[in-house]
């Protein structure tokens, strides 16, 4: 090999070398970019982005006055480890359970309550109060809106109607029956009184009547 030809496979190997340097700082630096700036970034003051342990699709079998026993279904996110037990699962609602139905399929998005540990979740979303925001000078860090994931829906994604009568309606046939029991006994009572009456009536005037 002439020296002319071993000097041009040295700039070609150096001219390599480089090029593979260079690419590198651009993967890396790309990469800290990423990490650096991410999509859902949250600014410094504002509220962390809500967050649930698991959303998956259930059946009420059990309710009392603060929570509902569901059945699972199906794990559409997360995990239910350490709180489901033989596909059976406890989620709080308190005064929202009774929105639920006995035996019906909901899509239940449950988050960890930070004092109790267990699950809650609701069917009315939460409302802002005093402004929002405002209170506090949040508006001014521009902080992101986030929908709260911890959150009851119908399995097809609808909302659980949550009316205040919402409960009467749903029981309408007892509600009903409870009204009109007490005035079928009124009635009935009335009814015999006033057979009693004219038969006693009926024999006075039997005994009163002279014989002919």
């Amino acid at each position: 090999m002439t020296p002319t030809s071993k000097a041009g496979s040295t700039s070609v190997s150096r001219v390599l070398r480089l090029f593979a340097v260079a690419v590198s700082l651009l993967v890396v630096g790309a990469a800290g970019g990423v990490h650096a700036q991410p999509l859902d970034d949250v600014p410094a003051g504002c509220p962390p982005r809500p967050e649930v342990a698991a959303v998956f699709v259930g059946e009420v079998r059990q309710r009392d006055v603060r929570a509902a026993r569901f059945e699972v279904i199906d794990i559409r996110a997360g995990s239910l480890d350490g709180a489901m037990v033989d596909r059976l699962v406890d989620v709080d609602y308190f005064a929202d359970v009774r929105f639920l139905d006995d035996g019906g399929r909901y899509l239940v998005g449950a988050a960890p309550d930070p004092l109790t540990g267990r699950l809650v979740s609701k069917v009315r979303a939460p409302e802002l109060r005093f402004g929002g925001n405002q209170v506090v000078a949040l508006d001014q860090l521009n902080c992101p809106t986030f929908k709260d994931p911890a959150i009851t829906l119908h399995v097809d994604g609808s909302t659980v109607e949550s009316g205040v009568l919402t409960p009467l309606l749903d029981q309408s046939g007892k509600v009903l029956l409870a009204l009109i029991t007490p005035a079928v006994w009124a009635f009935g009572f009335l009814a015999v009184l006033a057979a009693l009456k004219l038969l006693i009536v009926a024999s006075l005037r039997r005994v009163a009547r002279p014989s002919r």
